[in-house]
């Protein structure tokens, strides 16, 4: 299923800034061609945990911004754009 992205549950979205980062962080990681596994893998995290960042169940911190901007090569104001 590589290229497409799942719509986000809306229902279990942790705040309004975390919906608008895990959307940011789907995007770009999807035109990174990184795979879960990969970033999850940088971030010190488990696939899981990362999953649940990127869907916005997990709130955002200011250490997994700045990890995600090293990772994806990326300002971290891009997270919030």
């Amino acid at each position: 299923m590589a290229g497409k992205i799942k719509p986000i549950d809306t229902s279990r979205v942790y705040s309004d800034t975390d919906y608008r980062c895990a959307l940011t962080l789907r995007r770009i990681r999807g035109a990174s061609g990184k795979g879960i596994a990969d970033v999850a893998e940088a971030l010190h995290m488990s696939d899981a945990t990362y999953c649940r960042l990127e869907r916005g169940q997990t709130a955002f911190t200011v250490v997994h911004v700045e990890r995600l901007a090293k990772v994806f090569s990326v300002s971290p104001l891009e997270f919030f754009a």
